[in-house]
């Protein structure tokens, strides 16, 4: 696993992309970050989401 952005950022982060995928219609619950959750998934074929930082794996 590379390194994680700091709490502040990955929270803002994680609204934004509440936010956008809300925008599209998508049904969005959400939780306190790093809390636990109760989470249920259909899975009807693969996902794949790749995240680039821009920095190179260089934190």
């Amino acid at each position: 696993m590379g390194a994680g952005a700091k709490a502040d950022v990955a929270e803002r982060l994680y609204e934004v992309l509440n936010e956008l995928v809300g925008d599209k219609g998508i049904e969005v619950e959400t939780g306190g970050l790093g809390g636990m959750m109760d989470v249920r998934l259909r899975n009807w074929g693969g996902v794949s989401v790749m995240v680039e930082s821009g920095n190179n794996g260089r934190g």
